[in-house]
C-alpha cells in the first residue's frame, strides 16, 4: 500500500467580526488595533492588541463551531466545542488558542487592560489536518458565542473568522 503525503493548511483572512445575527452588539472588546498577517501563501499570523472593555471577573462561557461554504450558504460541520469557564481553560497547552492567550495572566482581567498578541500563528493541528477528508477543502467560518459574567451582570459577544482550507 502507498500513502501519498499530501499538504494541508488553512489560510484565514478575516477574524473577529461580528456575527450576522448577534442579539446584543455591545462589544466587550476592541479589536481595532489587531491584523492578520499572511506569509508565504501558507501560513497566517496574528499580531496587535486586543483592549478589555469591561472588567471580566467570573465565569466566560464559550461556544465555538464552524460552518462550511456549500451550494451557495454556508452549512454547521462537525466541529463544535463549548467551554464552560474559559478562564479555567487561558492556559490549557491542548486548546487551539493557547500560543494567542499563554502570556494573558488569567482571571480577572481589569477594565481597559490591553493584550498583546506579537505574531502568533493561526494555525490548526498538524495530524488533525492531515486527515481532514478532500472534501472539506473550500471556505469555512469558525463563530464564536461568548456569555460573560462581570460582577453579577451578563454580557453576550458574538465574533467570526473566515478562512479557506486547502489540500493538495
Amino acid at each position: 500500500m502507498v500513502i501519498k503525503a499530501r499538504r494541508t493548511y488553512i489560510i484565514v483572512d478575516e477574524v473577529l467580526k461580528p456575527c450576522e445575527n448577534a442579539a446584543d452588539k455591545n462589544d466587550l472588546f476592541d479589536y481595532s488595533n489587531m491584523q492578520i498577517i499572511p506569509e508565504n501563501d501558507t501560513h497566517t499570523f496574528l499580531n496587535g492588541t486586543i483592549k478589555f472593555l469591561k472588567e471580566m471577573t467570573d465565569t466566560w462561557h464559550l461556544h465555538l463551531h464552524t460552518e462550511h461554504y456549500e451550494r451557495g450558504k454556508f452549512l454547521p460541520q462537525a466541529y463544535v466545542q463549548d467551554i464552560a469557564d474559559y478562564c479555567k481553560e487561558i492556559h490549557n497547552p491542548v486548546q487551539p488558542w493557547f500560543y494567542a492567550t499563554k502570556d494573558l495572566k488569567g482571571c480577572p482581567v481589569p477594565k481597559d487592560h490591553v493584550y498583546e498578541i506579537n505574531m502568533v500563528p493561526i494555525e490548526f493541528p498538524k495530524a488533525t489536518m492531515a486527515l481532514l477528508p478532500n472534501h472539506y477543502e473550500g471556505r469555512w467560518r469558525l463563530i464564536i458565542d461568548g456569555i460573560f459574567n462581570s460582577g453579577g451582570v451578563e454580557s453576550y459577544e458574538c465574533k467570526m473568522g473566515f478562512g479557506n482550507l486547502y489540500i493538495e
